[in-house]
């Protein structure tokens, strides 16, 4: 079974997902880009032992989910990252597979 396969079988919902586009410079001085909103299908799993000790130290001690989705999410190496609201909290993507 293909993996997009497997994320449709499993998923936990349709997720938004809150994309800031790059900001500019004007006159010397940053301005930021725009969020814009978007929504995916993703399978939402607590993370393991295992994934929680891999993320750098300062951000251990925080709430951390693993998202499955087809959607290709962006990182803080692509500008600024992406956030996904689960129930109520905004969740910063850190990190991605593919």
């Amino acid at each position: 079974m293909a993996l997009n396969d497997v994320i449709a079988r499993f998923k936990t919902g349709t997720y938004t997902v809150t994309r800031m586009s790059h900001g500019t410079y004007v006159n010397g001085l940053y301005v930021p880009g725009s969020a814009t909103s978007l929504t995916i299908e993703a399978s939402i799993q607590p993370a393991s032992g295992r994934h929680i000790s891999a993320l750098p130290e300062g951000q251990r001690a925080e709430e951390t989910r693993i998202v499955w989705t087809k959607t290709r999410l962006r990182t803080r190496e692509d500008g600024a990252p992406d956030t996904v609201l689960i129930g109520s909290e905004n969740y910063t993507v850190i990190d991605t597979k593919m």
